[in-house]
């Protein structure tokens, strides 16, 4: 079942997502169209390679999440060290 049914069956509907599969992200979020075309959703956490802030987007995660208008990738920095590249967006 997708993320997409599990809303469309009553599982709510939250402004921030936090994802954890493991190098599956993208396939989840490919599952997830409906709900990152929805303007509640503000944020989405997950660890991605260090690929996900070139420009222009060529990881398949920052191409999906830009075109469902989310445009700030984030790395989380521990004195200015990467941390196993923590994404906001």
């Amino acid at each position: 079942m997708t993320g997409d049914a599990l809303i469309e069956n009553g599982f709510p509907v939250s402004t921030v997502m936090k994802l954890d599969t493991e190098g599956a992200e993208l396939g989840v979020l490919k599952g997830l169209v409906k709900k990152l075309a929805n303007l509640a959703l503000k944020k989405i956490l997950f660890e991605a390679g260090p690929d996900l802030t070139d420009e222009p987007p060529t990881n398949g995660i920052a191409i999906l999440l830009k075109q469902h208008g989310f445009d700030k990738i984030s790395i989380l920095t521990r004195n200015e060290i990467p941390i196993t590249p923590c994404i906001i967006l």
